[in-house]
């Protein structure tokens, strides 16, 4: 997508994502995940969303969450659900890893942002120290932690031959080739978006074609 979440950007981006998500989850009754790089931005984009579609079925993960908050949050996604869910996780937590919602129970994971690490002195070291052994410091200290955050989440959509779902990854440095050289062979025919209305027909089209 062609949308900036580089953190001077944020603030600007919220509508805009929630109109994303709106036009992604709208086609088809099913379960979805967003993924955020942070709780912060998670819940002001949250707010956004139920300020436009109060109605719409919305959950939230939270900071401390026990393990019967953790169970009723996965129990959410019903096999065949009558209603759509929109559940709001953060990318590199507890439900974009290590969780299996199989068949239907997933229809779509919106990935919102490339995940890098936030700035610290142990990234720095980790960036200088590969800066002197490959000139990569940047790639290997932000880039591929964040890039292995974005394909966990996304994982979470296929789990077995018969799963059928989309991955929408927002934020357009996707789109710049340093990007797309990590991408997985899998991803090959990836289709890039515009806005809103653009990725709405494409995902139509996806879900006509079953």
């Amino acid at each position: 997508g062609n949308i900036s979440t580089r953190y001077k950007d944020r603030q600007n981006s919220y509508k805009d994502i929630a109109w994303y998500i709106k036009k992604a989850v709208e086609l088809k009754t099913g379960n979805y995940l967003v993924f955020f790089p942070s709780f912060e931005y998670m819940r002001n984009v949250y707010e956004q969303y139920k300020e436009l579609w109060p109605k719409d079925y919305t959950i939230l993960q939270d900071s401390y969450m026990t393990d019967a908050e953790r169970e009723d949050f996965l129990s959410s996604f019903e096999e065949s659900p009558e209603h759509s869910l929109i559940a709001f996780a953060v990318m590199g937590g507890i439900f974009s890893e290590g969780i299996d919602l199989t068949g239907d129970r997933l229809s779509g994971a919106i990935i919102i942002g490339v995940g890098l690490p936030q700035l610290s002195q142990e990234r720095d070291l980790i960036a200088r120290y590969y800066n002197q052994v490959k000139k990569m410091g940047f790639e290997y200290a932000y880039m591929f932690p964040g890039m292995n955050k974005v394909l966990q989440a996304a994982g979470r959509v296929i789990r077995t031959e018969k799963d059928r779902g989309f991955v929408l990854l927002l934020d357009d440095r996707f789109l710049h080739r340093r990007y797309i050289n990590l991408f997985p062979v899998e991803w090959n025919g990836y289709i890039e978006v515009h806005s809103p209305e653009d990725m709405s027909n494409i995902i139509a089209n996806f879900w006509n074609q079953q």
